[in-house]
């Protein structure tokens, strides 16, 4: 499988996993990897995702076929026979058996069930990713720019207490090298560690101080 292939076999990845409302963006994605690599089976294809070869040929079947279904394994004529056979596998089938199944569907798709089954947590975020879905663009755009407005007016509003932190951070390294010292334990691997954080904390200290009108040279 060359890297062209693979680059789009990545992207139908990630269009499964958000579930079958993306099928067909997923399927146009294994075409262009069929495509970008003529040699490209399905059942290579079906292993990139964990899934059979049936699976990868009936998505990309209905397709190109121009089926109107919403998804490829909708639409069958036999809505009862599958819903009766779907009950019965789920209440009869052994637990590993339905883990694995499940383990194998989209993670949307995993939340979907989560939620229909009551569980409270998956409910909540199958909610949140819908609404997520729904939010325009310019919607996004606005919600992060009063992110980073918060996140200024959290940055000032702590910076007395973050700068008491910084002083604290210093006077107790200042102790800690009185320490070593007086032990005798300085070394000189001891002291580049120290010199080049040194360096480091110097160089943003004189930007701080630059950024007030504080324009004096750090020694």
């Amino acid at each position: 499988m060359n890297a062209s292939a693979r680059k789009h076999l990545d992207k139908a990845k990630g269009y499964l996993e958000r579930g079958e409302g993306f099928y067909r963006k997923a399927a146009e994605e294994i075409v262009a990897a069929r495509d970008a690599d003529p040699m490209l089976t399905n059942a290579e294809i079906g292993n990139w995702f964990g899934r059979s070869k049936a699976w990868v040929a009936e998505l990309v079947t209905w397709h190109t076929s121009g089926r109107t279904s919403p998804t490829p394994y909708s639409g069958t004529g036999r809505p009862h026979q599958d819903k009766t056979a779907a009950r019965k596998l789920l209440r009869e089938a052994p637990m590993e058996q339905v883990e694995k199944i499940i383990e194998g569907l989209p993670k949307e798709r995993q939340q979907a069930i989560g939620a229909a089954a009551g569980h409270a947590y998956m409910k909540a975020r199958q909610e949140y990713e819908e609404a997520e879905a729904r939010v325009t663009p310019a919607e996004r755009k606005e919600r992060e720019a009063n992110r980073d407005s918060m996140r200024q007016k959290t940055t000032k509003a702590l910076a007395p207490m973050t700068g008491m932190v910084i002083a604290d951070h210093i006077d107790s390294a200042t102790e800690l090298l009185r320490e070593l010292v007086a032990d005798d334990s300085v070394t000189s691997d001891v002291m580049d560690a120290i010199l080049e954080s040194d360096r480091a904390w110097k160089e943003e200290l004189q930007v701080a101080l630059m950024s007030i009108g504080m324009e004096s040279e750090v020694a």
